[in-house]
């Protein structure tokens, strides 16, 4: 069962759209028809998470999602169509770096922050766990194997291979990493073995031989 969707706050108005929601929430259900422990939770690490839109399509009971992201702000405020963004606060925080507002003092990125946690309510710190670091210093340190990968950030293809590469080491052998398919992107992934297409998802199976030194 999953959680419902609810209206979604972004402070950067990005859009998941609902063929990408239920794409990856189908991939999280066959993930966990398949997971070798069934009495364990499924373990997910969503690498950059934003506004908890991805999240909620991964979030349900016997769930475990680590939220990996550092929650900020891109310095422009002009998307890749030319559109100007039009949310005022944002706005107003991104021209001034820090701002008060309240009587508190906010950075950008707790701006970011905050509209994930209200977006996940119900969810967040109890089955859905952030972590405010940049990803690649979780991975570097990360303690524990996952059943699952999912990239939720836009690469070129040599920096999708990479990140691919950095976190497989952490997933179980036939577990899987997940990204948002883009024809620009999942062309790194054809020299790490190939990757398959699920409704708007692609899916990077881990073979043994690939798994880190956790969980052989």
């Amino acid at each position: 069962m999953r959680f419902p969707k609810p209206p979604i706050v972004d402070p950067m108005g990005e859009a998941f759209s609902a063929e990408d929601f239920e794409s990856l929430a189908y991939n999280i259900d066959r993930e966990m028809r398949y997971r070798p422990l069934q009495s364990q939770p499924l373990r997910v690490a969503e690498i950059g998470t934003w506004s908890g839109q991805s999240t909620l399509a991964i979030a349900r009971p016997h769930v475990l999602v680590h939220c990996i992201s550092s929650w900020s702000m891109p310095s422009e405020l002009i998307d890749d169509g030319g559109q100007k963004r039009p949310e005022r606060l944002w706005m107003v925080l991104r021209q001034g770096e820090t701002n008060w507002v309240r009587g508190v003092h906010y950075r950008p990125e707790d701006v970011a922050f905050q509209s994930f946690v209200a977006n996940t309510k119900g969810v967040v710190f109890r089955t859905v766990m952030p972590l405010l670091v940049a990803p690649h210093l979780a991975c570097a340190w990360w303690p524990e194997q996952l059943d699952a990968v999912y990239i939720n950030s836009d690469h070129d293809a040599d920096e999708l291979r990479q990140l691919v590469v950095a976190w497989k080491r952490h997933v179980r052998p036939g577990g899987n990493v997940y990204g948002l398919y883009k024809d620009h992107t999942v062309a790194g992934l054809h020299h790490l073995g190939g990757y398959n297409v699920d409704g708007t998802i692609w899916r990077h199976r881990v073979m043994k031989e690939a798994a880190g030194a956790l969980g052989k």
